[in-house]
């Protein structure tokens, strides 16, 4: 069995698409890569965070060259990943992260990011009831906005500021929908027209997470 040892609560965990190198975040606002086939670490604690501000899920794409990261801030944050042979730094690990931009994504506590499949886009959800969809190329503000809480008057918990959540989403292989939670209820968006093409509910408590996997259209 192997573990590693961080210094508090684990947020997320993320594999690298080397398929050795987990990507981890926790709540004292570090990140860490850790190579589980030769059992090395790096720790990067310095992460140009505000005061009681952490990373609270992270993805990284397909070239491996990004990091998208969110807070519970409502910032979205992207790194760059470099190898050590082109930074000429010390790590254990042979990769390192530098900061590209810091952006002011949600109004409340961010939840959730994710690349599209085809790595054009990325989503991020958050506690104020939007999922806003980022167009890689230009992170200055969101390509798209999608208000997922508008019609939780009608569901049940409402007495309950979690309802209000977008928890997670999911995108589908094409990258042309998009699943998103929030309370009891899942949503499936067209994209292209920011429209619900289909609505299930039959839960009576909050969905906090989802995976959804379309060969066998399991969710």
């Amino acid at each position: 069995m192997k573990s590693i040892d961080v210094n508090s609560a684990v947020n997320c965990i993320v594999i690298h698409p080397n398929q050795v190198t987990l990507i981890i975040s926790d709540i004292s606002g570090a990140l860490y890569f850790w190579d589980v086939r030769r059992e090395v670490s790096d720790i990067f604690p310095n992460l140009n965070l505000d005061i009681f501000e952490h990373v609270t899920y992270v993805d990284i794409n397909r070239t491996a060259d990004t990091l998208i990261g969110v807070t519970n801030k409502g910032k979205v944050i992207m790194w760059s990943i470099s190898t050590l042979p082109e930074l000429g730094a010390a790590s254990t690990t042979g990769l390192t992260l530098q900061q590209k931009s810091k952006i002011a994504a949600h109004s409340k506590y961010a939840l959730k990011c994710h690349y599209s499949p085809d790595y054009k886009y990325f989503a991020t959800t958050g506690a104020d009831g939007y999922v806003h969809l980022w167009d890689v190329s230009n992170v200055m503000k969101p390509a798209k906005s999608l208000f997922v809480a508008s019609d939780l008057t009608k569901t049940v918990h409402l007495e309950k500021m979690e309802s209000q959540w977008v928890w997670d989403c999911a995108f589908t292989s094409d990258s042309k929908y998009l699943f998103t939670i929030s309370g009891c209820q899942l949503k499936l968006w067209n994209l292209e027209t920011e429209e619900i093409v289909r609505q299930y509910q039959g839960h009576n408590k909050m969905i906090s997470c989802f995976a959804f996997r379309e060969g066998r259209h399991v969710f």
